[in-house]
């Protein structure tokens, strides 16, 4: 019986690496809004309201 070893490595490794690299940058900036819009609703509440649920204006 004969076997064969196969060690050719796969032609789209640099693809798979471009597109990791892609959707880690994704990722960050789908983060990066996410938080600006945060910051920007917390920043349209009154003091009152930011007592209410435990923060204040130091907090963010």
């Amino acid at each position: 019986m004969a076997t064969i070893a196969l060690t050719a490595q796969a032609p789209f490794k640099a693809a798979g690496s471009l597109f990791s690299f892609v959707g880690t940058a994704v990722a960050a900036v789908v983060a990066w809004n996410e938080k600006r819009n945060d910051l920007r609703v917390l920043s349209s509440l009154s003091d009152a309201q930011l007592d209410d649920i435990g923060l204040s204006r130091g907090d963010f």
